[in-house]
């Protein structure tokens, strides 16, 4: 189905699929990296550079649901312990 027949949501839905099978492809190199020398800063840095540089797209929607959580799971635990 070309693209002009698919709505916005189904063509973005579509192209995360994508993006996300290419990151799964590349990714195996680094994260075997990072297993075999978790030690290695170098390494760990690499999974978030190299997923960044190989689906941009992708990582871009992962980063602005996560970024969000992760905030405010950390505001929550600082004001219960406070």
């Amino acid at each position: 189905m070309s693209k002009l027949h698919k709505d916005g949501l189904a063509r973005d839905l579509e192209k995360m699929k994508n993006e996300g099978g290419l990151l799964l492809d590349a990714m195996g190199p680094h994260w075997r990296r990072w297993i075999s020398k978790p030690w290695d800063g170098h390494a760990y840095t690499n999974l978030f550079v190299e997923a960044q540089r190989v689906s941009p797209y992708f990582m871009g929607h992962i980063d602005a649901v996560l970024l969000p959580v992760l905030v405010a799971s950390l505001a929550f635990i600082v004001w219960v312990l406070l």
